[in-house]
């Protein structure tokens, strides 16, 4: 329901909703008791969970031009996971919280680096997700 000349900012609707979960999935209350189970029981860890998701975000387009969508779904996704690594702030992440998010973002380097076929948007968005990583695992 909108009306009028305003924009209705759907771009901005979504990628609220997507941070919304990513501020679920990642954490750090949730992210240590996903490893925490693993001592009694459960067999999907933290390792699983993020390959998981970064598959999701990244895998569907690989080899085609990624939407204004997922767009946002991936630089969101990368820009928490950087979070994670520099691990900075109150409340600190633990070790394999942060040993996966570097692993993360180096198998979403993999993905950005296939530009072969996609198109100007695709690209740029694709070299920017590689600028960002490099910038964060640089400092």
């Amino acid at each position: 329901g909108w009306s009028g000349t305003k924009d209705p900012n759907v771009l901005n609707m979504i990628l609220n909703m997507q941070k919304d979960l990513f501020n679920h999935l990642f954490h750090v209350n949730v992210l240590k008791r996903i490893s925490n189970t693993q001592l009694y029981g459960n067999s999907y860890g933290v390792s699983e969970m993020m390959k998981d998701l970064t598959n999701a975000c990244f895998s569907a387009d690989a080899g085609s031009n990624v939407s204004l969508m997922r767009i946002n779904l991936q630089t969101e996704y990368t820009k928490r996971l950087v979070s994670i690594v520099h691990n900075k702030g109150k409340v600190k992440f633990d070790h394999v919280s942060v040993a996966m998010a570097f692993e993360n973002l180096n198998r979403i380097k993999k993905y950005a680096s296939k530009t072969s076929g996609a198109n100007d948007q695709t690209k740029a968005h694709r070299k920017h997700l590689v600028y960002i990583i490099d910038k964060a695992l640089d400092t």
